[in-house]
């Protein structure tokens, strides 16, 4: 499982320099059977999702807001006035990796423990 930061704070996981989106706008959950957890934050300008099919078979067109819900990898989303899906936002962050991939990527990365970097230069 691997939590990221959505927000315009340049220190979040998954940056959107859009004004209308908080600094640390949602949380995106990635579960280790690859399904998509997201949270809103508590920010001003709401995260939300597009409306189900209407009982009809008429799509929904109805934007409504989200606290905390699991969402599809496609299904549109609007972090304030950004709109974007899970998986657009995964690819611009990893440039172009497919969201299963990054799933599975990231918990390998999890997983491993890498020894830390040796130090370079002399002591002050």
């Amino acid at each position: 499982m691997r939590t990221l930061i959505i927000g315009r704070n340049p220190a979040a996981d998954l940056m959107i320099a859009e004004p209308s989106v908080a600094p640390y706008h949602a949380e995106l959950v990635v579960t280790a059977d690859g399904r998509y957890y997201l949270t809103d934050c508590g920010s001003v300008t709401g995260t939300w999702r597009q409306g189900r099919r209407q009982r009809d078979g008429a799509p929904g067109e109805a934007w409504r807001p989200v606290r905390q819900t699991f969402v599809g990898a496609q299904e549109p989303l609007r972090l304030g006035a950004h709109s974007c899906t899970v998986a657009g936002l995964l690819q611009a962050a990893k440039g172009a990796t497919p969201p299963s991939a990054l799933a599975q990527t990231a918990l390998r990365r999890e997983r491993r423990q890498d020894p830390p970097a040796p130090l370079t230069g002399d002591p002050p």
